[in-house]
């Protein structure tokens, strides 16, 4: 059941990546997809030399808490399952690193620009970010991001389509257990909460 399609420009997944924690969903390409993908470093950078950005995370967690979508129980529950066994990382064997043209970065930073993320951040902080960040490229059917494990930074699905996919827990089988809650398109911004 699909329950939204995100648009450009949109964020998925911010928390695991800022909060360190699991990520929520699973997102797989649904052809041959083309992903800028912004390793953790660059967020801890920002956080500790960028009173904006960190200003900005921090009103980010706090909406985010103030959310009424499970209950303290719930939420209690989940983490200690969690911190039991909550794997490294994810990294897909087929994606490929590709080369980014000029075309691309240009792309990119707009992208970053138009952010709520990063829209308040100086040129040096885009111009950072963009310095350290790598184009992929992933096969249809592949894992961009697995639920309950850690996410490997920021994503940003330059071309193609991705389905984002939640599980009842971790361990199930997205492709039998899962239900498609939403669509990713070119250029939505994904995976900075992991």
């Amino acid at each position: 059941e699909e329950v939204a399609v995100l648009q450009s420009g949109d964020l998925f997944g911010e928390m695991s990546l800022i909060l360190n924690q699991p990520c929520n969903a699973t997102v797989v390409a649904k052809g041959p997809v083309k992903v800028f993908v912004g390793k953790k470093g660059v967020f801890g950078y920002l956080c500790r030399e960028s009173e904006t950005f960190a200003a900005t995370i921090n009103k980010l967690i706090e909406d985010r808490a103030q959310e009424p979508d499970i209950s303290e129980n719930e939420k209690e529950a989940a983490a200690e399952k969690q911190v039991q066994s909550v794997p490294v990382s994810y990294v897909s064997r087929s994606l490929r690193i590709l080369s980014i043209s000029k075309e691309d970065e240009a792309i990119l930073l707009t992208l970053l620009k138009n952010s709520y993320l990063f829209k308040n951040l100086s040129v040096g902080d885009l111009d950072r970010i963009c310095s350290e960040v790598e184009l992929h490229e992933y096969p249809p059917g592949d894992i961009l991001i697995k639920q309950g494990y850690l996410g490997e930074g920021l994503f940003i699905l330059h071309k193609g389509i991705a389905r984002v996919i939640i599980s009842p827990t971790a361990n199930d089988d997205y492709r039998t257990d899962g239900t498609e809650v939403a669509r990713l398109n070119s250029r939505e911004i994904f995976g900075e909460m992991s």
